[in-house]
Order: structure tokens, then C-alpha cells, then sequence
């Protein structure tokens, strides 16, 4: 299997806090083409450069689990690049869009008489690592079940694709002087390119969402 690649003149402002001296000594050459992927670093000024690990880069790559190493970064000879990483405390945030729709599967617990709203939460990319969705709402006071899945498609195990729950919990605010504080929920979405966020509205109306962020670890 190819490795995953960051290659300097070939990376982008990407993911891992990257840290190179002003002068470095360069590594051995290695040819892009063992790389899976390639990102584009920009020109800048000489010295030490700190590059916020993107998420394809930590989707792409073996991950912070082994120190990213097979990324690596190559000037414009394709000689070896020195870098350092650095996790930050502060996670790495990115805006996803609640687009309201019905799930190609239905959830084991949906009932007739149920009153769900569910969103489709597109991915910035599959293999992300384990992280946390934050959803903001406007509402003040309220109470509702919420839950995070992903639909699995058909395959040896079962006919028809599947709503499989990775995570639930109830949600709730009662201060009509105080905002909501976001709902957090810890998921791991393996392969998947999108999840699917569920609300059980019982008999309210439709709880309005504001945001949903996805936070993801984060290096530099």
C-alpha cells in the first residue's frame, strides 16, 4: 500500500503543526509517486512555519496514534524536509451543514407515531478519527432526544442498508434568560462520508438548529 503523502512543494496549508529551523538539514530524496497523496505547501518567508493539520491529513495519513509518520514534507529537489507535531488543546473546528432530510434507512426506533427531524451532516471526507459534533439550537426551553448514526450500505450481512446508532442522549434547557449550551457528542465515523443527526420532537414543534460543527483533534 502506498503511504500517505505530505511533500512540501506538494502540501497545502495542511494538518500537522509542521516546524522546520531556518536553515534545516535536509533528509535523503524520495520520489512523490511512493506517496498516496500530495498537498501543496505555499511560498513564504524563510524560518520556522507552523501548518494546522487539515483534516485530510489526518484522514489520509496513520495519525497522531504514530506520530504521522509516513507524512512527510520535500522541498522542490524532493529532498526530506524536517518537521516537529504538536497537539493543540483547542480542537479543530469544521461547519457542517444540517441539510433536513429522511435517511435512506429507517432507525429501529422510530415508531409510527414518532416525530423525528433528521439532517444529513456531510463530511469534509471519509476515515476521519474518533471526534465530537456540536449542535446549537435558539430554542430557551426545551427537552429532546437526540441521536448521531450512520446508514450502512446493504452487503453479505443484510439485504437492505441499516441506520446504525453510534451515539444518543437527551438534550434539554429550561432558562429563558440564558442561551443553550451546545449539545456535544462523541462519534467515530470510520468510513463513513456523512452522518445522520436525529431529533425526537414528541409533540413540539420542529427544534430550530443553528449550527453543527464538527471538532476534530488538533496539530500543528
Amino acid at each position: 500500500m502506498r503511504r500517505a503523502v505530505l511533500a512540501a512543494a506538494l502540501l497545502s496549508a495542511s494538518t500537522a503543526a509542521i516546524v522546520f529551523a531556518q536553515q534545516p538539514e535536509f533528509g535523503t530524496p524520495l520520489d512523490p509517486a511512493l506517496f498516496a497523496f500530495e498537498r501543496a505547501i505555499p511560498d513564504g518567508r524563510p524560518g520556522a512555519v507552523a501548518l494546522v493539520v487539515d483534516p485530510l491529513m489526518l484522514a489520509h495519513s496513520r495519525g497522531p496514534a504514530e506520530r504521522f509518520a509516513d507524512v512527510r514534507i520535500l522541498d522542490g529537489s524532493h529532498r526530506q524536509v524536517p518537521y516537529v507535531i504538536e497537539h493543540r488543546d483547542d480542537p479543530l473546528v469544521v461547519p457542517l451543514t444540517a441539510e433536513r432530510a429522511d435517511p435512506p434507512a429507517k432507525s429501529p426506533v422510530f415508531g409510527k407515531r414518532s416525530n423525528w427531524s433528521s439532517y444529513r451532516l456531510k463530511l469534509p471526507c471519509e476515515n476521519l478519527p474518533a471526534s465530537e459534533v456540536a449542535v446549537e439550537t435558539s430554542a430557551r426551553v426545551f427537552q429532546r432526544g437526540v441521536q448521531v448514526a450512520v446508514v450502512r450500505p446493504a452487503d453479505r450481512h443484510s439485504r437492505n442498508a441499516r441506520f446504525e446508532i453510534i451515539t444518543s442522549t437527551t438534550w434539554g434547557h429550561v432558562s429563558t434568560e440564558e442561551p443553550a449550551d451546545a449539545l456535544r457528542l462523541g462519534v467515530a465515523p470510520g468510513d463513513a462520508s456523512e452522518l445522520w443527526l436525529s431529533i425526537d420532537e414528541g409533540d413540539n414543534s420542529v427544534l430550530p438548529i443553528s449550527a453543527v460543527r464538527l471538532l476534530l483533534p488538533s496539530y500543528r
